[in-house]
């Protein structure tokens, strides 16, 4: 599946080419059971992914963000640090142009659902814009009382991909 662009609406529409950082080689399709989604992705850094998941009680969390080759998973956790909620209808990866925090948005895979809908209201109505927020957002994925967009809780831990 190719990671949509900038201008997708949903994941049935897109007016834009393709974005994929170019040393990007490949994101696994990842492993999700009722409460967690994880990928890690292979390649090269610079450039670097993060999970992404919706929770059945409405925050949406974010894996740590590795760059590409970490051999690293990144998992998004709706029961860890005290959510105790289990997994949404919506999942996938963003892709970024780094790991140091103030990486820009790359384009997103959706694994599961549409995550488009988050970037477009991080964004105030721009994918990108709110991809970018989301790159640079708490990057080690520790989790955050007062999250600076409403409905965002940063949950991960950081286990090898052998793991």
């Amino acid at each position: 599946m190719a990671p949509a662009g900038a201008a997708v609406t949903s994941t049935g529409q897109t007016s834009a080419p393709a974005v994929q950082p170019q040393t990007l080689s490949s994101c696994l399709t990842g492993e999700n059971n009722t409460y967690l989604y994880k990928v890690w992705c292979m390649g090269s850094g610079p450039t670097s992914y993060r999970s992404i998941a919706y929770c059945a009680d409405g925050d949406v969390v974010f894996g740590p963000e590795f760059h590409d080759g970490a051999d690293t998973w990144s998992i998004a956790s709706c029961e860890s640090n005290g959510l105790d909620s289990t997994l949404g209808p919506n999942w996938g990866i963003l892709l970024c142009s780094n790991d140091n925090g103030d990486g820009t948005y790359q384009g997103y895979y959706d694994r599961h659902g549409d995550i488009s809908q988050y970037f477009q209201n991080w964004g105030s109505g721009n994918i990108a814009t709110g991809g970018t927020w989301a790159c640079e957002y708490d990057t080690s994925g520790t989790p955050v009382v007062s999250p600076t967009e409403p409905e965002i809780s940063s949950a991960g831990t950081r286990l090898t991909a052998s793991s």
